[in-house]
């Protein structure tokens, strides 16, 4: 019991520090383990097999990054869009549930390209009192939903992949993260 009170004591003491102590957001981002290794074999098959989604601490799963880091497999990506099997224990932070291979598939995929316009491809708003859950919502409410985004998804993606750029980067787009793919990509603007 003293130790929990000594605990509680000093995270009110670390919160109460002024603001301007607070760290460069680089050093907050979480590296990667030294062991991950990224394997250029993994296909898109295995995205059912991935044991964590990049979210505050989740960096290390080795199929999760080896498929980011791959280029050539963005249309394999969005056919996995439908796909509604059910990763095990691998849950949705904030929303709840757990992610299907669609919703994995999906989070690739934003995390190759920077600025995927998700919300609009489905015709949803962003809330300000839910954040994303319009997004769950709307892939939840229907398995035609899931079919919409992945058909406006692949016309979007055709429509801008020759104005992708390749941007030099060592961070993750969708978690905080260090990116073992060093770099992803952003439509050009020129």
């Amino acid at each position: 019991m003293k130790t929990l009170f000594l605990v509680s004591i000093s995270s009110l003491f670390a919160f109460a520090q002024p603001q301007n102590n607070i760290p460069d957001a680089s050093v907050l981002r979480t590296k990667l383990p030294q062991s991950i290794v990224i394997n250029d074999s993994i296909g898109v098959d295995q995205i059912k097999d991935i044991k964590q989604i990049p979210y505050i601490e989740n960096c290390s799963d080795t199929i999760f990054w080896s498929l980011v880091q791959q280029k050539g497999n963005v249309l394999e990506l969005i056919e996995k869009l439908t796909d509604e099997t059910i990763l095990k224990e691998v849950y949705v932070p904030n929303f709840g549930g757990e992610y299907t291979v669609a919703d994995v598939a999906l989070v690739i995929l934003k995390e190759k390209i920077e600025g995927i316009p998700v919300l609009n491809l489905i015709g949803q708003e962003f809330i300000s009192s839910c954040g994303y859950c319009s997004y769950w919502s709307f892939v939840r409410e229907h398995k035609e939903n899931r079919v919409q985004l992945q058909k406006n998804l692949k016309k979007w993606y055709l429509e801008h992949k020759n104005t992708l750029v390749w941007i030099a980067s060592e961070s993750a787009l969708t978690g905080d993260c260090n990116s073992p793919a060093g770099g992803h990509y952003k439509i050009s603007k020129e």
